[in-house]
């Protein structure tokens, strides 16, 4: 979005948090009776939601972002999480804003440009996370480690985690899902899984995922049109360079090789 007027606007509540990055100019902000400056190079949450507030825009560039409130719920495995009383108005620290961009940027490339990525729940849902997974931790979010989260890491949670993952692998599944599967927090089962199988929840669900790809693979029909691109999309790798990279190092051998075999 860009303008080269000087422009003041009186805004309604909102029901979705935007993310701006500033790429010209300037816009101040004005919510509840507190102005914040924006400038060149920063990247903030615009607004609150349901409060109303004015902006006044200077020549300005930026490039918005979306993200529906649910999202960050997922990503923290609270539903009663509060944007709010969470989430800043200040700008992202320099680095936190650059890593925002390069998420940013990954999201447009490997999901937006593509219409048949762009049409696949698995890789929108994954890449909202993301987006709102970057965003908390720019800011400095994760949540402390105590007692109980260390108590609920069992080996029962992690049985009732995989189970959770490995019957539902083509769902749009969050970590806040695969927790209340196991009946313990977000934070247990990550720990749960680092302590018993050296991994994430997220990691193992792309693990599981790539075995369903190379199955694909090798049950495909010569004269059926399968591509590795498609395969991968199914299982919900946006990225082709990444998939065949990890499908190498899982393998031994290139997507491709794995489908020209097919029938011999």
């Amino acid at each position: 979005m860009s303008n080269t007027l000087t422009i003041a606007m009186d805004l309604k509540p909102m029901d979705t948090l935007w993310i701006c990055d500033i790429r010209r100019a300037t816009l101040q902000n004005e919510v509840e009776h507190v102005t914040r400056h924006y400038g060149v190079g920063d990247v903030f949450l615009a607004a609150p939601l349901a409060i109303e507030y004015r902006n006044e825009l200077q020549g300005y560039a930026d490039r918005p972002v979306g993200l529906d409130p649910s999202v960050f719920c997922e990503v923290t495995g609270d539903e009663a999480f509060d944007p709010l009383s969470r989430l800043r108005l200040d700008p992202l620290p320099l680095q936190a804003a650059a890593s925002w961009r390069r998420t940013v940027d990954f999201v447009k490339d490997s999901v937006l440009s593509q219409p048949e990525a762009a049409a696949n729940p698995l890789l929108v849902g994954s890449a909202q996370r993301l987006l709102a997974a970057t965003l908390l931790h720019g800011y400095g979010m994760e949540p402390a480690e105590h007692a109980e989260i260390r108590r609920d890491a069992t080996s029962a949670s992690v049985r009732r985690a995989v189970a959770f993952i490995q019957n539902n692998p083509e769902l749009d599944i969050s970590v806040a899902d695969i927790a209340r599967a196991a009946h313990v927090s977000v934070r247990a089962v990550q720990l749960a899984f680092r302590r018993h199988l050296d991994t994430t929840p997220m990691r193992y669900l792309r693990r599981v995922r790539l075995d369903l790809a190379r199955t694909d693979l090798q049950a495909a029909d010569r004269v059926d049109g399968t591509t590795v691109t498609a395969v991968a999309m199914r299982w919900g790798f946006a990225d082709l360079s990444r998939f065949a990279a990890e499908f190498r190092a899982a393998y031994g051998e290139h997507p491709h090789v794995t489908l020209r075999r097919t029938g011999d």
